[in-house]
């Protein structure tokens, strides 16, 4: 009776371990989603442009450089898209709102001839551009903008190698031989300790080779995504 309590007692103190280390697990990637969330929701909100300051030549500039290729509109007044006088639309350019004009709000009364003023000289710049690339025999086709539901899940997909890293430590728990479910630190000066062969039992081999691809792949993976979503600007 004595040694069947006893192993009923390991039962219960492995059961509240795997317990404790799966719960480790959860609000690990609970923690990593809601701090992926908050930083895409950030970069989907746009800075106020300083109509003071900025250059709507240079910002046109930029934006070409990220494939955002769409003219400037103010909201209410599309499709009138302003641009510099000696300047003007070929009945082929596509204007179609979204996708190639991106509308921003009004400024305030005080600062409209300003913003028109900006707004003509970033559509002239960009059409100078894009002119530009017609020559070298290049098409305008501008890429469908993310809508905000998709750009946080495309920000959710850069993390996947992240989720699958804390799995694989979950799942290597049972074969620690220190007794540990669960990292203690994963950030401190042991950080590496969990990924030591030497850590773990016989039979962990291949979940640890799963953990060492993971490892490898974490660069490669959010490289691939981050490009996938540089092709398609923002809303």
């Amino acid at each position: 009776m004595e040694i069947r309590a006893i192993h009923r007692e390991e039962e219960i103190d492995r059961g509240a371990t795997a317990r404790s280390a799966r719960s480790a697990m959860l609000r690990w990637m609970f923690g990593l989603s809601v701090l992926v969330c908050i930083l895409a929701i950030a970069n989907l909100h746009r800075r106020p442009i300083d109509y003071a300051r900025a250059d709507g030549a240079l910002d046109a500039f930029r934006g070409s450089s990220v494939d955002d290729t769409r003219y400037l509109a103010i909201e209410g007044e599309y499709p009138t898209v302003p641009l510099p006088a000696n300047q003007s639309f070929s009945p082929t350019e596509p204007l179609e709102a979204g996708k190639d004009v991106r509308l921003i709000p009004l400024a305030p009364s005080d600062q409209v001839d300003k913003q028109r003023a900006y707004i003509m000289r970033y559509n002239g710049m960009m059409m100078e551009l894009l002119h530009a690339k017609q020559q070298h025999g290049r098409d305008i086709q501008r890429s469908e903008p993310l809508s905000a539901p998709l750009f946080v899940f495309t920000s959710l997909l850069v993390a996947v190698p992240f989720y699958l890293h804390l799995y694989f430590v979950y799942l290597l728990g049972p074969y620690r031989l220190d007794g540990q479910r669960w990292p203690l630190h994963f950030w401190k000066e042991d950080y590496w300790e969990y990924t030591r062969p030497s850590m773990y039992a016989d039979g962990a081999q291949f979940l640890l080779m799963l953990l060492w691809i993971d490892i490898a792949l974490i660069v490669p993976w959010g490289v691939g995504v981050g490009r996938m979503i540089s092709r398609h600007p923002l809303p």
